[in-house]
């Protein structure tokens, strides 16, 4: 080698080294610099969490604290802007009311405020610290209300709207940072919400039926065609167009008219007969925010309870149907009467125990002596015509013709009634049983007419079923293959009594919800049979709507 290309060789080396530890040093000094920079961040928001914490009553400081134990500041990204963690909340947020939630919960003004100055002036210090608490803040808020709901519901006479923040459990927690740290909020969201699958269709169908809609007040009284067929008509024409099933230009046009009645009609769980009847007028009279309140109301109640379960008959009374579902999903569903408004039939959870074959009807003394005790006094044949059996005091069997019926009252009335003759009953040719206190239980109906009808609240509390038999059938092969539909028919025409135990976990809940969504994503809306809702439905008003719009 040349002295020449020698020294150019030490000079280029010399240049190399020098350059690697500028680079070196430049690198050390960005890392100061972070270092210092995120120390700045941590002593800022530290200080705003002391701050607050003075005056937290409600524990929301607390819990945000527990949520920053792996990092100070999750909602940033590493060019000192939010990131999108920060980004979906927002938007979850600004969408809270598909949740059964209001924005004005949240801060979310401010939080966008915050997320379009940072694009502005990226790594602005009081910007990022003020934006870690209030994304932390309002997170807990959301995930606090989309668990445990919106209301204190112990006494369900007086529902008012309290924080849940304290309701929030270490595995809340403890999923809320997963979410937060390994960037699956929209994960964390949907297992803190209900998984009940009724809550799941209602929320999809919801979430539809919010587009381009309008809620307000404005309502039209309609009449049904019995009071005024003329009046019925045009105020119906009205009401669809308040409700927008119609604009005004198309309500006058008989066909569209009728194909937007009809779908008012489905909407509302009534027969799509384009008739307007006394229970299309009802719901023809509600308003646009009857309807959102009644939704409010019912992702509210499915938050304060849990209605999983691997096999599940579940009844929703306002809907009059009884849904079998397995493993969250629904596999059957049959059409139900339930009680009348003086004879309610209540919520409650239990577990079936086993079903009869032609059961026998021991009939409560509430309607033996307040129902068949007038029908006696007037036919004295009425015992042999219904198969009754009639017994006193002491369980002994005795001649009805024997006792004076005219001096017997309802406060006097000292006898049992049975109905026996097998499958011929009341009760019909199959009885559920789940043990419960209020000795309600579902079965078979010889009137079944009463399942065409739109409303359907006749019984004395108990759960009248359409097509018991296939539910029976269904039931029973569960535990034995050899059950099929005609084994189980062929042996009610016997006319024999038959127990049979499940032996198998079943649990039956009754529940009151006026509103559900469909596997389709439509909705459905029901009417408040019992005025069960009112109540919620009025804490609800005036906790979204404080002042009138």
């Amino acid at each position: 080698m040349s002295n020449k290309n020698l020294l150019f060789f030490f000079v280029l080396s010399w240049a190399l080294v020098a350059c690697k530890t500028e680079q070196g040093t430049n690198s050390e000094s960005l890392k100061q610099r972070e270092q210092e920079f995120l120390e700045e961040l941590t002593t800022r928001f530290t200080k705003i969490l002391t701050e607050n914490m003075r005056k937290d009553s409600l524990g929301i400081v607390s819990r945000v604290g527990e949520i920053h134990n792996q990092t100070s500041f999750p909602w940033m990204n590493q060019e000192k802007v939010l990131n999108e963690n920060a980004h979906f909340l927002l938007t979850q947020l600004s969408s809270s009311l598909c949740y059964g939630l209001d924005t004005c919960f949240y801060d979310v003004e401010r939080m966008r405020e915050i997320e379009h100055q940072l694009i502005l002036d990226t790594a602005n210090v009081d910007l990022l610290v003020e934006g870690n608490y209030l994304f932390s803040k309002n997170y807990v808020v959301f995930a606090s209300q989309l668990k445990y709901g919106l209301m204190n519901h112990k006494n369900e006479d007086s529902v008012y709207f309290e924080w849940k923040v304290d309701s929030l459990t270490d595995a809340d927690l403890t999923e809320m940072k997963n979410g937060l740290y390994h960037h699956e909020l929209a994960q964390t969201i949907e297992n803190l919400e209900p998984t009940f699958v009724q809550y799941k269709q209602l929320r999809h169908a919801w979430t539809n039926y919010l587009e381009g809609k309008k809620f307000g007040t404005e309502k039209k009284r309609v009449t049904s065609l019995k009071e005024d067929s003329t009046l019925a008509y045009q105020n119906a024409r009205d009401a669809l167009v308040i409700y927008q099933y119609l604009d005004s230009l198309q309500s006058e046009n008989d066909s569209i008219f009728g194909v937007a009645l009809k779908q008012f009609q489905f909407d509302n769980n009534l027969a799509t007969d384009g008739r307007i009847g006394s229970a299309t007028s009802f719901a023809l009279s509600q308003s646009n925010r009857d309807r959102k309140l009644s939704v409010l109301a019912s992702l509210e109640k499915y938050k304060w309870e849990n209605l999983e379960a691997d096999s599940l008959l579940y009844v929703n009374i306002p809907s009059y149907e009884l849904k079998v579902i397995e493993r969250n999903k629904v596999a059957k569903t049959h059409r139900a009467v339930v009680g009348k408004t003086i004879h309610q039939t209540p919520s409650f959870s239990a577990n079936m125990d086993y079903l009869i074959l032609n059961p026998y009807w021991h009939i409560p003394k509430s309607i033996s002596s307040k129902e068949i005790l007038p029908k006696l006094k007037k036919d004295s044949n009425l015992v042999a015509k219904k198969g009754y059996t009639i017994y006193d005091n002491n369980r002994n069997v005795i001649d009805a013709s024997s006792v004076d019926w005219s001096k017997v009252s309802a406060s006097s009335f000292n006898y049992r009634i049975s109905q026996t003759r097998g499958g011929g009953t009341a009760l019909g040719r199959v009885k559920f049983i789940f043990t419960n206190k209020h000795s309600i239980y579902m079965h078979d109906t010889p009137a079944k007419s009463l399942f065409k009808n739109d409303v359907r609240a006749y019984s004395h509390g108990c759960v009248r079923l359409e097509y018991p038999l296939e539910l029976a059938t269904y039931l029973i092969s569960r535990k034995d293959k050899n059950f099929t539909q005609d084994s189980v028919e062929n042996f009610v025409k016997t006319g024999q009594q038959k127990r049979i135990n499940l032996d198998y976990p079943l649990t039956v809940s009754l529940r009151y919800f006026c509103c559900e969504g469909t596997p389709d994503g439509k909705m459905k809306f029901y009417r408040d049979i019992y005025n069960k809702e009112t109540q919620l439905k009025s804490s609800l008003d005036r906790l979204f709507y404080p002042k009138s719009e």
